[in-house]
């Protein structure tokens, strides 16, 4: 019978055991461990579950490599179809997403890569193959944060860059100001139908992409200034109920929010393009939302 190694003791080994990577690492340290402490290598082989030829080629292992020789060596496989110039050249069009201004399309799904390579390479390659590809590049299906199809991202850094000179200006202009109110418009579409887009991205990023509107909708527009509640345009007058504040969802009420008690009344002025509008209160969080 082969002596095992008694540069480190059981204790050791079970300590390592607790770290490793896999599961038969696990066991085979546990066994090893299970023979220093005196054991025989049939009690030893049970105790983690193992058979004994099985372990003496783990001992065998071990007293040759150490504990490096436990760990379970890569396989290699069938070599990739392929080059690395190539993947790369793959992954870098996978992450532009395809240049298609006919459908819209925003992403590459598999079919659509086996085709890209196909074109581009002359390399044929099945469903399975493209999807362990993808995975050795460390690309996974994620869903995009959507994007407006005329949003310009050019204008809104300039926009950030440029508002506070704008608000020193205006402060400098108007010294008898006591403050300035900052007002905000935004939009909401009801009836867009955008579809949710997943792509294949780099693992732990945040992908965007164009949600497609080529679908009929409304639009609610409304300013509002931040510090205090504000007017809104409506299209009829009488009570709108409060359909969702985002500070009462789910029962979990924000005390600071004074809230809307359920419904506004429209009967004021025109506003927004709209013939009557009604005063209402932001919610904390910022979400809040009237039907009839």
């Amino acid at each position: 019978m082969i002596p095992v190694r008694d540069d480190r003791s059981a204790e050791e080994l079970r300590v390592l055991a607790r770290a490793a990577a896999t599961g038969r690492e696990t066991l085979r340290l546990i066994a090893i461990a299970a023979i220093l402490d005196g054991r025989g290598r049939r009690e030893s082989a049970g105790l983690a579950g193992m058979s004994q030829m099985s372990l003496e080629r783990a001992v065998n292992r071990y007293n040759a490599e150490g504990v490096d020789g436990l760990r379970d060596k890569p396989k290699p496989g069938r070599p990739s179809s392929l080059t690395p110039e190539q993947e790369a050249e793959l992954k870098e069009l996978i992450l532009a997403g395809p240049a298609d201004s006919k459908t819209g399309r925003a992403e590459f799904n598999v079919r659509g890569i086996i085709t890209l390579i196909m074109e581009k390479f002359k390399i044929r390659l099945g469903r399975e193959a493209v999807r362990t590809m993808l995975h050795g590049m460390g690309l996974v299906k994620l869903v995009c944060r959507p994007i407006h199809h005329k949003m310009d991202q050019a204008a809104q850094d300039k926009f950030k860059e440029e508002f506070p000179a704008k608000i020193a200006k205006i402060t400098a202009d108007r010294p008898e100001a006591a403050h300035i109110e900052i007002w905000v418009q935004d939009e909401t579409r009801v009836g867009q139908k955008g579809k949710v887009v997943a792509r294949w991205a780099e693992k732990g990023s945040s992908p965007r992409a164009v949600v497609h509107g080529g679908f009929k909708s409304a639009f609610l527009f409304g300013a509002f200034c931040p510090e205090h509640g504000y007017r809104i345009g409506l299209p009829a007058p009488g009570i709108w109920r409060e359909a969702f504040n985002s500070d009462t969802y789910d029962g979990f009420p924000d005390l600071s929010a004074a809230g809307n008690c359920g419904h506004v009344e429209a009967g004021g002025p025109p506003l927004d393009g709209f013939p009557q509008s009604a005063g209402i209160v932001i919610p904390a969080n910022g979400a809040v939302a009237f039907i009839r």
